[in-house]
C-alpha cells in the first residue's frame, strides 16, 4: 500500500466460545425480506459504535475497512485475531495512520458500548468497536457471507453464560462499499499488508496534495478548518468526494461566499471537482475544510493525517502541518 492511500479495515471476525472451525446452525429467523436486504443493504444497517453514537458502514465509504463481529468473552478467536490486526498495524508504519479497524460484537446482550471500547484499545488505540441488536447483525453479516449462531443450553439464557458458534475470516471492502477481499483463518502475518501493497497501489489517483495545514481550535473548541491546494495531474477529470481526519468525527467541503449587501456565509459542498490539469486551493476566506467533533489535542508542530476520497473509490492520504493559527 503507498502511503497516499486510506484504508479501513472491516474485518469480521464471528468469534465463539466453544469452536474455532465454521458452524453453520440452522437460520430460523431468516425470511425473504432479511435475505435480499443482506445482498443489497447490509452497509447501511445500523449500528452503534463504542461511544453508543451511530454507525453504518457504509460511513465508512470512500477507505479501505475490515469489520469483525467477535464478542468479548470469546476465549481465542478474537483476541488472536486482534493481536494479528496490531501487529499487521505495526509492521505498516506511518501507513497505519490511514488505517481503521472495526470490531463489531454479535453478543449486544452481554457486551455494552464502554466495554467493547476499551476492549479493543487494549490492542491498539486506535481500533474501534461497535454493535447492534441481533437482527441488523445477522443482516450486515449475511451481506458479506459471513454466519453466527448462539448455544442456549437449559439455563443458559437467564445466567448469560451460552457460546456462540461462527465463522472465522476476515472481510476487506475497498472504498466504494465492496467486498473486496476474504481472509481465512489461519491468517498470515502478513496477509493485510501483502493485499495492500497488491491492490492499493493500483488505485493511487492522479492527485497531488501540498500545502496541507489544520488550524489548532480554541480553547475548549472542538470544530476547526484545513487547507491545502489540489493539482490535478491527469487529462481526466477528478471529484473529490469525501475527506477524513484522524480524530475528527465529521469532515465537509465548505465555500465562504460574500453577499450583495456584505453578509458572510459558509455553503456546504458535496465534491469538489478539478478539470484536467487544473489546480483548485483551499484559503482562509475562500474554499475550506470543515473539521468537526475533534476528540484529540492538536498540538501545534505535529501532524494528523488526511484522506481524501475520489468518486471512483480511489483515496489519496496526505499529512497536515498542525499550526496555532
Amino acid at each position: 500500500m503507498g502511503k497516499n492511500s486510506t484504508i479501513v479495515l472491516v474485518g469480521l471476525v464471528l468469534c465463539g466460545a466453544a469452536a474455532l472451525h465454521f458452524f453453520r446452525a440452522p437460520e430460523k429467523s431468516r425470511t425473504p425480506a432479511a435475505e435480499n436486504a443482506s445482498k443489497t443493504a447490509f452497509a447501511d444497517i445500523p449500528l452503534a459504535d463504542a461511544d453508543a453514537k451511530p454507525l453504518k458502514i457504509s460511513d465508512l465509504r470512500g477507505r479501505w475497512v475490515a469489520v469483525f463481529f467477535g464478542f468479548l468473552t470469546c476465549p481465542d478467536i478474537c483476541p488472536t485475531t486482534l493481536s494479528w490486526a496490531a501487529r499487521e498495524f505495526r509492521a505498516l508504519g506511518d501507513k497505519a495512520n490511514g488505517v481503521e479497524l472495526l470490531f463489531v460484537s454479535v453478543d449486544p446482550k452481554r457486551d455494552d458500548p464502554e466495554s467493547l471500547g476499551k476492549y479493543v484499545r487494549h490492542f491498539n488505540p486506535n481500533f474501534r468497536a461497535a454493535t447492534g441488536t441481533e437482527e441488523n447483525l445477522r443482516v450486515l453479516a449475511r451481506g458479506l457471507g459471513a454466519h453466527f449462531e448462539y448455544e442456549h443450553k437449559s439455563d443458559d439464557t437467564a445466567s448469560g453464560d451460552y457460546g456462540v458458534h461462527h465463522s472465522g475470516a476476515v472481510y476487506l471492502l475497498s472504498p466504494d462499499g465492496k467486498l473486496a477481499e476474504t481472509l481465512s483463518p489461519p491468517l498470515e502475518s502478513t496477509a493485510l499488508s501483502t493485499f495492500l501493497d497488491r491492490k492499493i497501489a493500483r488505485r493511487t489517483a492522479p492527485l497531488m496534495i501540498t500545502d496541507a495545514v489544520i488550524r489548532v481550535p480554541p480553547p475548549g473548541g472542538r470544530t476547526t478548518a484545513a487547507y491545502l491546494a489540489l493539482s490535478n495531474a491527469s487529462d481526466d477529470e477528478i471529484r473529490v468526494t469525501s475527506a477524513t481526519i484522524d480524530g475528527a468525527d465529521r469532515v465537509e467541503f465548505h465555500a465562504t461566499r460574500k453577499s450583495p449587501d456584505g453578509m458572510m456565509s459558509m455553503a456546504r459542498m458535496p465534491e469538489v471537482k478539478l478539470a484536467p490539469r487544473a489546480r483548485v486551493e483551499f484559503v482562509p476566506g475562500g474554499m475550506h475544510i470543515m473539521v468537526m467533533g475533534i476528540k484529540r489535542e492538536l498540538i501545534p508542530g505535529s501532524k494528523v493525517a488526511m484522506t481524501l476520497g475520489m468518486s471512483d473509490g480511489r483515496t489519496q492520504m496526505v499529512e497536515a502541518d498542525v499550526r496555532a493559527n
